[in-house]
């Protein structure tokens, strides 16, 4: 799809019909080609499909390491912090598995992305910064994995209730930061719309003729937990190949789909965060804690975000 989307732009022609898979399919619709994504131009217009490929993955890797060592960097972290998370990030088992499912892959690199601006906007909230978040969720958009959109807003709806929950100065300039918060939230939907549209109108049409439409005949719950993962897989957070490796055809398939299943962040990283939640919890619980409420509020809203995923999983 995108080597045939390559090949057109550099024939300069933007082709709007894909006629080499079944009886054609409309391409900006399909969200594997990412058509509608500038990225996608910028990498597959120049260059020939397989070395294209090659620089839009380890482009977007590279992109979802440095988004989330500059949002762990505002959120405090310094020193080698930063670059160890991004690392963790970049090269965790999600992302490495689902890099033959570039739309998913691409997608998810722009989450911590979308973190920084959406932190950005509720500190200051301006029309710059509110164009900048729907430029951000545009390019999540047109990457083409509507499910990754939904994941990405669980995450921007907890980190909202986080910000605007701790307490301000005064009350009257809490009511008139949320107003402005809110008309600048309502501009970043709109740019992100704006820029999605020909995406998000084509491809609500082809769902409208696909088998993943919800009718009559097919029961939505049962095709929601269609693939739901075993919770033993949870596992390959820090053991990578506990029931198998997918690579060499030994994982075995009692436990789910391998690249669905594949939780891998490595044994430091999730040592370290295991740190980090028995030292935040130690912290709450001391007597002389200055900061309880804040705490309180971080810690249990974030505990209760991977809860509710990993149920939301099952």
């Amino acid at each position: 799809l995108r080597g045939y989307l390559g090949q057109q732009l550099r024939s300069g022609h933007f082709p709007l019909w894909l006629p080499g898979l079944y009886t054609g399919l409309p391409l900006i619709a399909h969200g594997e080609a990412a058509a509608m994504n500038p990225l996608t131009w910028l990498v597959y217009a120049p260059l020939p499909y397989i070395y294209a490929t090659n620089v839009s993955v380890a482009l977007h890797t590279w992109l979802a390491g440095f988004g989330l060592a500059l949002f762990a960097r505002r959120l405090g972290a310094r020193g080698l912090g930063p670059v160890f998370g991004g690392v963790a990030f970049m090269l965790c088992g999600f992302l490495i598995e689902h890099v033959k499912h570039m739309n998913l892959h691409h997608a998810s690199a722009w989450l911590p992305w979308l973190l920084l601006a959406l932190d950005r906007l509720i500190e200051r909230p301006n029309l710059g910064r509110a164009s900048a978040l729907g430029a951000v969720a545009a390019l999540q958009v047109t990457a083409g994995h509507p499910q990754m959109v939904y994941i990405s807003l669980l995450a921007l709806c907890a980190l909202c209730v986080q910000r605007l929950l701790l307490p301000l100065a005064r009350r009257h300039r809490r009511r008139r930061q949320l107003v402005r918060i809110a008309a600048a939230a309502t501009w970043a939907v709109a740019v992100a719309a704006l820029l999605s549209t020909a995406y998000l109108w084509s491809s609500f049409e082809l769902w409208q003729r696909s088998v993943r439409r919800i009718g009559a005949h097919v029961d939505p719950f049962v095709f929601a937990t269609k693939f739901e993962f075993f919770p033993e897989n949870a596992l390959t957070m820090f053991w990578a190949h506990a029931f198998g490796d997918g690579s060499n055809a030994t994982y075995d398939p009692r436990h789910g789909m391998f690249w669905e299943s594949w939780l891998y962040l490595g044994l430091l990283p999730c040592l370290a965060a295991s740190w980090l939640v028995v030292l935040s919890l130690w912290r709450l619980l001391a007597p002389t804690s200055a900061r309880r409420g804040r705490l309180a509020l971080t810690c249990g809203l974030w505990l209760g975000v991977a809860a509710l995923s990993f149920s939301l999983m099952l």
